[in-house]
């Protein structure tokens, strides 16, 4: 069955998207062996709610290689491809750093991604749940044979590993990409600060007319009085010069943790981010690949 008529059965959907979805894929070094069953289990313990073919609760239905979970107004597919994510290795991996990432993409010849199929444009708090749904759902799906992680959606990827688990199941699964920096040596500007720095008046404009619940994160100098680091904070307020937030990613330096409040001026910032109609606006220092899915 293909994944439109898959949309037309379950969802009532006329046609496709008419935009890529928002998803998280996993590069895997083999192909996998993925049922329907296997797909209800892991629904199921991933959002806690019992998932069958058609029993209250939620409905999962499909066949190799496509799934569609759905519940309510919410849906996800899945989709089980022996065969490499990209056709153009080299090119897909030109603009990453990491040598270690490079290498893992280089060996995956199969992948399994997660796409958020309804609602499209997620804003608010329908966008922390629904990525909240995303994550859950990836994390049950995370195995041995995952080489790396991709987030089609904001060009990013990290390599798998015993803690992505933990940072696909917060309140946002994209959480699990982003990596703290030390600061830069005195003078040095990163060319991504400059970006962040020349368009931050767009930010502000979008955190003024901000929805309830809509994410918007700063990514800044903090010092815990001994050392300084530059990481990501989940804005909460901005009053003039002055920004009060939360630390939004692990600190490998301080002697703060995730979830501690902090501030910050707006001088210090090196990078911003937030979504808007289910696209990712800023993350300048976040894009490290191209999308070049296969096609």
């Amino acid at each position: 069955m293909s994944l439109i008529n898959l949309m037309n059965r379950v969802l009532g959907f006329q046609a496709a998207p008419d935009k890529p979805l928002i998803s998280l894929v996993m590069l895997l070094d083999g192909p996998r062996q993925l049922d329907n069953e296997q797909v209800r289990v892991a629904s199921s313990a991933a959002w806690a709610r019992h998932y069958g073919s058609g029993e209250e609760g939620g409905v999962v239905v499909g066949e190799p290689p496509t799934y569609v979970v759905s519940s309510s107004n919410r849906s996800l597919v899945v989709t089980n491809q022996p065969m490499p994510y990209v056709k153009d290795m080299q090119r897909a991996t030109r603009h990453v750093a990491s040598d270690a990432v490079r290498r893992a993409f280089s060996k995956h010849k199969a992948f399994l991604s997660v796409d958020l199929l309804r609602p499209q444009n997620p804003e608010g708090k329908d966008f922390i749940e629904c990525m909240g749904l995303l994550g859950k759902l990836t994390s049950q799906l995370v195995e041995d044979d995952c080489l790396v992680l991709i987030s089609p959606h904001t060009n990013q990827m990290r390599l798998c590993g015993l803690a992505l688990k933990d940072r696909l199941e917060g309140a946002n699964p994209f959480d699990a990409f982003r990596e703290t920096a030390v600061e830069p040596k005195e003078g040095e500007t990163p060319p991504v600060a400059l970006e962040a720095q020349r368009r931050w008046q767009e930010f502000l404009d979008a955190f003024r007319t901000r929805q309830p619940g809509q994410l918007f994160s700063v990514k800044v100098v903090v010092s815990d009085g001994k050392l300084k680091e530059r990481i990501w904070i989940r804005v909460c307020n901005i009053n003039g010069e002055r920004i009060a937030g939360l630390i939004d990613s692990h600190p490998h330096r301080l002697e703060l943790k995730q979830g501690d409040r902090v501030w910050a001026t707006a001088s210090e910032i090196s990078d911003w981010m937030f979504v808007r109609q289910g696209s990712l606006v800023g993350g300048f220092s976040e894009r490290v690949i191209a999308s070049h899915q296969h096609g």
